[in-house]
């Protein structure tokens, strides 16, 4: 459940910025194939289906706090054109 809350909370904070579906979508892809990657580098086979329905919440952060960042980079890289 905390992927979940995690991807929404991401896709709000796009939403909130004013940015581009395809840039939310992007990201929240990045996000899921990092917490995925994570979840493969721990060697677990259920990967592909936990990565959307739980699994650790510290993973999750840190993977929700790159997509943040993903996020304010966006921004900066926007407001300088």
């Amino acid at each position: 459940m905390q992927g979940l809350f995690v991807l929404a909370i991401v896709a709000l904070l796009g939403r909130a910025m004013k940015a581009p579906p395809n840039a939310i979508a992007a990201i929240l892809a990045l996000i899921w194939a990092g917490f995925t990657a994570g979840h493969l580098f721990f060697k677990n086979p259920d990967a592909p289906l936990r990565a959307i329905s739980g699994g650790s919440l510290t993973l999750w952060l840190a993977v929700g706090a790159a997509g943040a960042v993903g996020f304010a980079v966006w921004t900066v890289l926007r407001q300088r054109r």
